[in-house]
Formats: C-alpha cells, sequence, structure tokens
C-alpha cells in the first residue's frame, strides 16, 4: 500500500476521542476526508483499541452530533487493524456544538466572524448581492433611474413610462418592497447610509508617505465611477497632437484603461470587507486596490 500522508481529506489518530468529531465536522464542510484510526502522525500504523466497540458506537455519536451519516470501515495495513471514518462533503452547513469547522491544508480550524457569514451564504447557495437591504422605494434615486434608462434601451426591454420600482423589480433589484443590496449600490440615493464602506478614495502621492492631495468618492456606482476618473484625470498630464483637422488628446494613460480599472474595483471587490478601495496616483504609476480575494478555484497564475 502506497504511504498514506495528512491532507486536506487525510488525517491519522491513534485512538478516537469525541473531539474528533471537529475534524469530521470539518471534512464534511470543505470537501469531504477519512479520519484513520490506528495511525500516528508520522503515519505508521500502530492499531486501533476498542475496534468492534468503536464501528458499533461512532456511527450513532456522529448522527447524533453533526446528524450527518459517515461511512464506517476496517483495513489491515501491513497487519494492523485501522478503522477509517469517511465523510461526504455536505450541501449544507454542519456544526458541532454550535461552532463550524472547515479543512485548511492539513489543518481543522473553526470559521467565525466575517468569513462565518460568507461560509454560510455559500453554502445555503446565497448571494450578498441578492440580500434584501432596508432601503425601500423612498430610497431610489430617480435621476439615476433615468440615466440607466438611456444606457439600457438598446439592451433591456425598458419603456419610458415604467416606473422605478417597476424597472428595479425586472432586474430583480427590489423584492418584498426592499431594495437589494445590489440595487441600493447601484440606485440608492445615499448608499453609504445602508453599506457604509461602499466609499473609495483617491490620493496623489510624491512618496508613499507624502500625500498631496486625496478625495473620498461616494454615492451610487454610476456616480462613482465618473467621480473616480475625474479625480484621477486631474492629476494626470494630457498633451494634444492634431490628426487630419481634429484635434486629439493623449493623456499620460488610456482613459478607457483608467475607466475600466474603476469599473473593476467597484463590481470586484467584497462589499462585507469593511476596508474602502484605494487608488494612489504616483509620478510613474497607479496603484488600485480593493478589498477581497479571486474567485474559489482561480489562481493569480
Amino acid at each position: 500500500m502506497e504511504q498514506l500522508k495528512e491532507s486536506q481529506k487525510v488525517e491519522f489518530k491513534i485512538n478516537w476521542r469525541d473531539e474528533y468529531l471537529k475534524t469530521l465536522c470539518a471534512f464534511a464542510n470543505t470537501d469531504g476526508g477519512v479520519l484513520y484510526l490506528g495511525i500516528t502522525k508520522d503515519g505508521l500504523p500502530v492499531g486501533v483499541e476498542n475496534l468492534e466497540d468503536l464501528m458499533e458506537s461512532l456511527p450513532h455519536k456522529v448522527k447524533n452530533y453533526l446528524n450527518i451519516i459517515p461511512s464506517i470501515n476496517i483495513e489491515d495495513i501491513k497487519g494492523k487493524k485501522i478503522l477509517t471514518v469517511g465523510v461526504e462533503p455536505s450541501e449544507v452547513p454542519v456544526s458541532y456544538k454550535g461552532r463550524f469547522y472547515i479543512r485548511t491544508g492539513s489543518i481543522t480550524q473553526e470559521v467565525n466572524g466575517i468569513e462565518l457569514i460568507k461560509f454560510l451564504m455559500k453554502r445555503q447557495k446565497l448571494s450578498w448581492d441578492a440580500l434584501l437591504s432596508k432601503a425601500g422605494p423612498d430610497d431610489i434615486d430617480r435621476e439615476t433611474i433615468e440615466q440607466f434608462k438611456q444606457m439600457a434601451k438598446a439592451r433591456l426591454p425598458i419603456s419610458n413610462s415604467d416606473s422605478p420600482v417597476k424597472i428595479l423589480e425586472n432586474l430583480e433589484l427590489i423584492k418584498e418592497g426592499r431594495l437589494t443590496n445590489a440595487g441600493v449600490l447601484l440606485f440608492g440615493k445615499n448608499p453609504q447610509s445602508f453599506i457604509i464602506n461602499s466609499v473609495a478614495r483617491v490620493g496623489r502621492f510624491k512618496t508613499p508617505i507624502d500625500v498631496i492631495d486625496t478625495v473620498e468618492v461616494r454615492g451610487s456606482l454610476f456616480k462613482q465611477v465618473e467621480d473616480l476618473v475625474e479625480a484621477i484625470k486631474k492629476h494626470l498630464n494630457v498633451r494634444f497632437e492634431i490628426k487630419g483637422i481634429q484635434r486629439q488628446d493623449i493623456w499620460d494613460y488610456p482613459l478607457e484603461a483608467i475607466r475600466e480599472a474603476c469599473i473593476n474595483a467597484l463590481i470586484h471587490r467584497d462589499y462585507m470587507d469593511s476596508a474602502e478601495i484605494q487608488i494612489k496616483i504616483y509620478d510613474d504609476h497607479i496603484w488600485f486596490w480593493n478589498p477581497g480575494k479571486l474567485p474559489e478555484g482561480i489562481t493569480v497564475e
């Protein structure tokens, strides 16, 4: 038999202790896994005590504490009787004594705080964008709705007679008389009164600690895109060239690229994180930063 090693889906214990229910809980909340009883941390099989008793008691214990059904088997490894407790990944969150655990590499760790909220939402297939806010129809910015009508009329079946509420209902941005979080960010009069951290800052730096100018950008995401671009432009050099009979402005950076970077900073951020978007303009580069991580399964490489 190939030498086993501990990993995200494999853990070794010499004998059973009830605290190992945390490991099984973590397996269920991650990608599943197998707990080997009767193997040392270094992968040396030594056999397990009370084998028959464990075969009878463990299924009930796991079911009672975790509400999942394990797969329990006896294996012969190098002449030693080993008990394996296998757990499949669960579609719903699994807790042990009211606490939630996941596997990170070969480590079992408790999930709490914001990460727990994200974990529970993911397991329940809930999107933060789609959660209902406290904002209602009176919090909709009519001017932004009108601008959106003009921008989207070529792509969406929007009539000039459609009310703001009807438009947002069709876009699933208002439900049960309340705006979703995405609805607030896009069309709220004052999104920051509901989502405090939905703010971006632009700074002009001479050195990493020497700030010449700073601007705080607030409002809906539509407004923030425009304000961010303008805040950056005022610190850029522009020259012009005559092409034919027309004058063409040449900026330090293509404005299309600046706008795209601003849009990405706004829409690809984690609004559950308390940090704000930061844009830093230096003499020779611009630094864009937003809170959040890459989507699951995607690496920088």
